[in-house]
Order: structure tokens, then sequence, then C-alpha cells
């Protein structure tokens, strides 16, 4: 319920105040990556095997389906909408494109939302979220890479520079 809180108070500060490109970033795709763990975690309950598990999934079934489909749903609503942001951010208002570390921020809930797709496709028979699941699994992926070489360039760059000073204090 947390989650769902703050994400309605993202989501009124967005409608509500002037957004500069500083401030949008990774953080807004860790309330995406938020819905997807609370909704994964929830079909891992509806996965749980036993006697005492089934005593309780019995009375609660569901409404843990249908919160764990709602959370998903919410947090697929919002990747179309993260995108653009990132458009914008990085197209519109040419925010610099070097390496940051709060670019794994992106990757996280991308993955997460994967696994939630995954688990609670299977839990709920609901086949098409594993297909999504399926198709997700190449985009984080290829964000994980993304981020990744760009980490690596970075690194590159910074002692190449790092060399370069020393060439210089050398020469002094």
């Amino acid at each position: 319920m947390l989650c769902l809180i703050l994400i309605f108070m993202i989501l009124f500060r967005l409608v509500l105040v002037e957004v500069t490109p500083s401030e949008m970033g990774p953080a807004y795709w860790r309330a995406m990556g938020a819905t997807a763990i609370s909704a994964r975690a929830t079909a891992g309950i509806l996965l749980l095997k036993g006697p005492a598990a089934q005593v309780v999934l019995n009375d609660t079934r569901s409404f843990l389906v249908g919160f764990s489909v709602v959370l998903w749903a919410f947090g697929t609503w919002w990747i179309p909408l993260l995108i653009l942001f990132e458009l914008w951010l990085y197209v519109v208002k040419g925010h610099s494109r070097r390496y940051q570390p709060r670019l794994w921020s992106v990757v996280f809930p991308l993955g997460m939302y994967t696994a939630a797709s995954y688990t609670l496709g299977s839990a709920t028979k609901l086949y098409f979220m594993v297909s999504i699941s399926r198709a997700w699994l190449w985009v984080a992926v290829a964000a994980w890479l993304a981020v990744l070489v760009s980490m690596l360039t970075e690194l590159v760059r910074s002692l190449g520079e790092i060399g370069k000073k020393k060439a210089a204090t050398r020469r002094l």
C-alpha cells in the first residue's frame, strides 16, 4: 500500500510541479520497480506449497491474485511514461549521456519486472505475462549491457585522464 501511495504522490508532483531535467532520472524507474517487487512477492505467496500454505491461500487467493495483477498492470502502465521521460531528458533537453552510477537504478526495475511477469503469469496461469517476460528479458539484458559498457567506457576515459595528468606533472 505504501508503494501505491508513493506512486500517486509522484504522479501528483509530475502533474502539479515543473520538473527540471536534473530531477528526472532513474528514481522514477524505482517506482515501477516497486510495483514489480510487490507483484513478484505476492506471486511467490501464490506458489507456496504445503498444508499450512493451502489454509491461508484458500481464504486469500482471490485477493492476492487481484492485488498482484493490479500492481503488475500499474507497473506496466508506468513503462511507456518512463520511456517518454527518458526521451524528453536525453533527446529534447540534451541531458548528458555520460555514465552515472544511478543508471543502475533503471536496470534493476527492468529485471524485476521481467521476474514479476514470469512468476505472476505462472502462478495465475495468465500465460501472456510469461510471454511478456521472455521479451522483457532481452530488454533487461540490453539495458544491463548498455550501462555496463557506459561504465567501462567512463572508467577507461577516467584512467586516460589520470595518466595524462601524471605525465604532465612529471614534465614539470
